[in-house]
């Protein structure tokens, strides 16, 4: 995803990163209920190699409380495609209720390329006469700024979706992401937001109940489409 004439990831920040983790009803506001997983230091990741694909497993243990344990694993198959799942894990001997998570859809990507967003109902474009959502959020003169949001509930999220298109000198690509996760999933938005420095597309997934012994996992799948040459803000389909 970096090194090419237009990357897709931010120079600093990540695609499908895990930022913020909580729990209960008042987890946003309680510092003692929250933590910002962004910030923090991973141990190093497990390799896992089978002969269709390769896995890289970050686990981080006691988050927030003893037996809380968190997994990421990422997957990587095909040339165009990879995976993500991001667990919870519940070994407290308690009840864990209402974990929350915002993860990447894809995550951080390099605005300065970036020239479409979508959502799994509507595109955007940058605002006339930019080319990309860097220009356009240097113009704009505030912190930051929704371009698009999607609101679903458990029953209805089922293969969610969202994308972002880059336009650079080699082409136009397309990176969809695809969320699968409709088990222990009480609500969830996607939402693209644009800021001085990046561009942000993340999922905001409220989760039900979390027994001990048990888990939940979010499951997001990425596929990038092959380069077509394109003038800037042609409507190009994304999904």
């Amino acid at each position: 995803m970096e090194g090419q004439p237009g990357d897709f990831s931010h120079p600093d920040l990540p695609l499908a990163d895990w930022e913020w983790f909580w729990y209960g009803e008042d987890g946003q506001v309680n510092n003692q209920k929250k933590i910002k997983i962004l910030n923090t230091t991973w141990p190093d990741p497990k390799i896992e190699n089978y002969d269709e694909a390769t896995e890289v497993v970050f686990e981080k243990t006691d988050v927030l409380m003893p037996g809380l344990d968190l997994e990421v694993r990422y997957s990587f198959g095909m040339v165009d495609t990879f995976s993500v799942s991001y667990t919870i894990k519940n070994s407290t001997g308690e009840l864990f209720p209402k974990p929350y998570m915002m993860v990447g859809f894809p995550g951080f990507s390099d605005s300065k390329w970036v020239s479409t967003v979508s959502t799994s109902a509507e595109m955007r474009f940058p605002k006339h006469p930019f080319t990309n959502f860097l220009q356009e959020a240097g113009a704009d003169g505030r912190e930051e700024y929704t371009l698009l949001r999607e609101d679903l509930d458990g029953a209805t999220a089922k293969q969610l979706t969202g994308a972002i298109g880059t336009t650079a000198l080699e082409g136009s690509y397309i990176l969809k992401s695809t969320f699968s996760s409709t088990d222990h999933v009480a609500a969830v938005s996607a939402a693209h937001v644009n800021k001085a420095r990046y561009l942000t597309s993340h999922l905001y997934v409220s989760l039900n109940d979390l027994r001990h012994g048990e888990y939940h996992t979010v499951h997001v799948s990425y596929r990038m489409s092959p380069p077509t040459v394109l003038q800037l803000n042609e409507a190009t389909p994304m999904f």
